[in-house]
């Protein structure tokens, strides 16, 4: 580890940031266990049990989502409802 000198402080202090800190308790995004709004209000095409979910709320096939969400550029539940709606 290297040390920082510092006359003012006494002495030998260890670096705030080195390759070698661990990062705890990071909340992804995708967390499995946060079932808050964020997981609502956006459609994750990538995990199968998302498509599986949206495909029966608004009742189309995961190409029609996926198809949606990149006519509308965005993965918000929002615009993709709006999306699919005009378009039947």
């Amino acid at each position: 580890m290297k040390i920082c000198q510092d006359r003012e402080l006494g002495g030998s202090i260890p670096p705030l940031h080195t390759k070698k800190t661990k990062i705890r308790n990071i909340i992804m995004s995708d967390d499995k266990n946060k079932k808050g709004y964020q997981d609502k209000s956006k459609i994750n095409t990538k995990e199968k049990y998302e498509m599986d979910y949206w495909k029966k709320e608004l009742n189309v096939s995961s190409q029609q989502i996926t198809g949606a969400v990149k006519a509308t550029g965005s993965n918000s539940v929002k615009k993709i409802k709006e999306y699919l709606k005009n378009k039947k």
